[in-house]
């Protein structure tokens, strides 16, 4: 046996083996782009019959697909190590703009969400989302005692601050989409079960005083309209949108009617109902087949996250996951009628830039974490030992 050994150089080939690092990340981006594209045929579907391609609403869409695109691709360049540096100061951006929207932001269907640019208006939650899971996930891999009573309320805090900005829009759906990126997170780092069950339970406590004094009045109606039989009296608009999604996806069959071919009097096509436009134009096979790639793209992150050896690394990845696949799924139960009307639109499909720049932000960091693992010494003794073993 010689006492000299040397690691065998990764060829190109080797690169695209199945369980490779490399593999994975060219996966997640196939994942992500058939994703995009979904959006950009649906853009134009959703548009006026008979229009010729393309559009202005086309090309504003494809606009705000390649500067998604472009904002991934500039965020993949440097190591995530850069993120992990500057993860506090992305969230105090993150909540600086968002106390922004409430102070400056105009009015627009009595809510305050969409911050104006000048060239464009930008809907901070969405990049308040990411900047949380960054923020979570340096203070969980800096904090020694994970179990500890205090690092459970450390990030309740760093949650409750953005939920209750975004609360305050009022935008219910989005600040309720941050609980489940915080348990994630927790549990996945090895918190305190009893501590996150313990949160759980207060979240549940306050829920009837968050219902009557932080809830306008049209999101009572949602709910109430939701749960009573006479929601058509309570939330005539929910109720019409809600059963006309239903039944667009009810006549899409197994193959669909078509492209261009669905209901033009269903509300809120090209966003929060987009899903009931996919599976009444492309049938089951096209719905189907989203979800499909839906439940790659958080498997995938789940895959990568859990293939590296830094926590920091690993929890940002399982909670672009969490965050994108809660939303999606959120979407899809309120098309198919088995949740109240959250105005929650679908990652990379809805038209909505500044949800199609943030989920393409959120992909861009799992990427990079897929082609930097993280050098683990332990990892390089175990492999060394077994090929030394082989000899």
């Amino acid at each position: 046996m010689s006492g000299r050994f040397k690691l065998k150089p990764i060829s190109l080939r080797n690169l695209f083996h199945l369980g490779t690092r490399f593999y994975l990340a060219c996966l997640f981006v196939a994942v992500y782009l058939l994703l995009l594209l979904y959006g950009l045929v649906l853009a134009h579907s959703t548009g006026e019959p008979g229009a010729g391609y393309p559009t202005t609403s086309d090309v504003r869409h494809l606009v705000r697909t390649l500067l998604g695109v472009l904002c991934g691709a500039a965020v993949v360049l440097p190591p995530w190590r850069v993120y992990e540096k500057w993860a506090y100061a992305i969230y105090a951006l993150s909540l600086a703009g968002l106390v922004a929207v409430l102070l400056f932001a105009p009015p627009g269907r009595a809510t305050r969400r969409w911050l104006e640019l000048g060239f464009m208006s930008f809907q901070v939650s969405e990049i308040g989302k990411i900047a949380l899971v960054l923020a979570l996930a340096r203070y969980l891999k800096t904090t020694r005692r994970k179990a500890s009573t205090r690092t459970s309320l450390g990030t309740l805090f760093l949650t409750l601050i953005p939920m209750v900005l975004i609360a305050r829009e009022p935008d219910l759906g989005t600040s309720l989409l941050l609980v489940p990126i915080l348990f994630s997170l927790l549990f996945c780092a090895r918190g305190k079960g009893t501590h996150v069950l313990i949160i759980f339970l207060a979240g549940l406590a306050v829920a009837p005083l968050i219902y009557e004094y932080g809830l306008a009045d049209y999101q009572k109606r949602r709910l109430l309209g939701f749960m009573s039989p006479d929601a058509a009296r309570l939330d005539p608009d929910a109720v019409l949108q809600r059963e006309r999604a239903r039944e667009a996806i009810g006549t899409g069959g197994f193959w669909g009617k078509g492209l261009g071919e669905g209901d033009r009097s269903l509300p809120v096509r090209k966003s929060d109902f987009v899903f009931a436009v996919v599976a009444e134009e492309l049938g089951f096979a096209g719905a189907g087949f989203l979800l499909l790639l839906y439940a790659l793209f958080f498997w995938l992150c789940l895959e990568i996250g859990a293939g590296t050896y830094d926590l920091f690394a690993r929890l940002t990845c399982i909670g672009v996951g969490v965050a994108v696949g809660a939303q999606a799924l959120i979407n899809v139960s309120v098309a198919m009628g088995l949740l109240p009307v959250t105005g929650m639109n679908l990652p990379l499909v809805s038209q909505g830039g500044s949800s199609l720049l943030a989920t393409s932000i959120g992909a861009a960091l799992v990427v990079n974490v897929a082609l930097r693992p993280p050098h683990s010494l332990a990892l390089r003794s175990r492999t060394v030992r077994r090929k030394v073993g082989r000899v």
